[in-house]
């Protein structure tokens, strides 16, 4: 199956799929398994809506609102 391919300006839920720790994250964007920073702690399974920023030479998305699981 086809990843769908990340574009700048793409919004889309990523869903936390590992924490590194306190602030550093494996996510889940569109198939695509990135590692992200964030100024707040987040925990497993929750959903973050993003923005990505750049694609090149690395993936860079904005946080843009945080959905944390219930």
């Amino acid at each position: 199956m086809n990843k769908p391919p990340l574009r700048i300006g793409d919004i889309a839920t990523a869903k936390v799929v590992r924490k590194i720790t306190d602030f550093r994250f494996f996510v889940d964007l569109k198939g695509y398994t990135l590692v992200c920073d964030s100024d707040t702690a987040l925990n497993l399974g929750d959903e973050i809506q993003t923005q990505v920023l750049s694609i090149f030479p690395r993936v860079r998305i904005k946080i843009l609102q945080e959905q944390t699981k219930p």
